[in-house]
């Protein structure tokens, strides 16, 4: 069956955040294209728990035969020991997707790529060599060559130790009616070349996909999520941020009045939910506390409106947070999270306050939060706080 709309993009991972802006997609796919759209997805499975009555077209990679998959697990290795990105070297080639013969039968995604009057890009941040970037692009790159027409939501671009894979993304868009997020990704697209439209991230449309979703605080609950962050440097720095973050809630912690509570913005529960546990045993706090991660980005996004203030390494809860005018103080390590949580601060600067832990002691970072858990009006004292950081 052919659909003249197929949706592409980062989510069926359990993201909540890429669940979230692959709802605001399909809303808009389907007021421009009624039934006649699909969504290419990795996990198929996943997706149809999300989005059961939208057709889900499994994206299925074929591998290189043997002697090209040496020839590329010797190139990653070689960019690893030079220091290069992982991301940045392809493990699978579009050559390998296609059928060699005219009758021989093409993969599904293949087909509806073909057949589409229009491929749609969902916003996210995964066209970066911090992630498998060729995967991505192969959809993009098939319509390019079939003359099938690219749109792409607000999306993250960059940042990439390949100059490869950040080439390869160039390619693929030159075409693209193309809308970034963010003045990085926007900066990137000038320089290369691409015509870019900057516009807010999809996540601030949360409302219209999430149902009678309203600001529910309770007292002076503070939810806290915790994940590593992508980009955010090697090991040692991964360590400075642990013990920052340990004693950052252990002087959270020291106020009584406070209600810690752990949330999770991802369905996995190897990811949110065991690290912000984790975080909690070490700084003292009844891991118990953490609440279990939510099956569908619905739940996920009303578990977090019962937050008095939000303290979240998580873009798109700073995001909700920020559509949902919910104090928050936003994580960002490394260029790859500054950029996006810069994002969010530009949009909500009266409830958003962006903590680095390499430069923010962790004192000074609660006591602006446990400020802002007692008016939740406000988080004047961090605004004044990110001057000095920030700029």
């Amino acid at each position: 069956m052919k659909h003249s709309c197929v949706l592409w993009g980062g989510y069926g991972h359990g993201n909540v955040g890429d669940d979230l802006t692959l709802a605001v997609a399909l809303a808009d796919a389907r007021r421009a294209w009624g039934d006649s759209v699909a969504i290419l997805t990795p996990r198929a499975d996943r997706t149809a728990r999300q989005f059961p009555d939208i057709p889900r077209i499994p994206y299925v990679l074929r591998r290189p035969p043997p002697p090209a998959r040496l020839c590329l697990r010797a190139r990653a290795a070689l960019r690893s020991l030079c220091g290069g990105s992982r991301g940045g070297s392809p493990r699978y080639r579009l050559r390998d997707q296609l059928p060699a013969g005219s009758r021989a039968p093409r993969p599904a995604w293949v087909r509806a790529v073909e057949e589409a009057r229009e491929l749609v890009l969902v916003g996210g941040g995964y066209l970066t060599d911090l992630f498998p970037v060729e995967t991505f692009l192969f959809p993009v790159q098939l319509a390019r060559a079939k003359g099938v027409p690219v749109r792409t939501d607000p999306l993250g671009i960059g940042p990439f130790a390949s100059r490869r894979a950040a080439a390869a993304v160039v390619a693929a868009l030159l075409a693209a009616d193309l809308r970034v997020r963010d003045d990085v990704s926007l900066e990137f697209c000038r320089a290369h070349g691409l015509a870019a439209k900057r516009c807010l991230d999809s996540g601030f449309r949360l409302k219209e996909v999430v149902p009678a979703l309203v600001r529910a605080p309770r007292g002076r609950r503070v939810g806290i999520c915790i994940s590593r962050q992508a980009g955010s440097g090697p090991g040692a720095a991964r360590r400075a941020t642990t013990a920052w973050c340990n004693a950052f809630l252990r002087a959270l912690a020291a106020d009584r009045d406070l209600e810690i509570r752990g949330f999770c913005f991802h369905a996995d529960p190897r990811t949110d939910y065991e690290a912000t546990r984790a975080a909690f045993l070490r700084a003292g706090i009844d891991a118990d506390l953490v609440a279990p991660p939510c099956a569908d980005f619905r739940e996920a996004a009303r578990a977090l409106a019962s937050h008095n203030v939000i303290v979240t390494t998580r873009f798109h809860a700073a995001v909700a947070a920020a559509a949902l005018a919910i104090p928050c103080f936003a994580f960002a390590r490394g260029s790859y999270y500054a950029a996006k949580m810069a994002s969010v601060r530009a949009q909500a600067p009266e409830t958003t306050v962006i903590i680095d832990p390499a430069g923010d002691p962790s004192e000074r970072a609660a006591t602006i939060v446990r400020a802002a858990a007692r008016d939740g009006e406000a988080v004047a004292a961090g605004r004044r706080e990110n001057r000095n950081t920030n700029g």
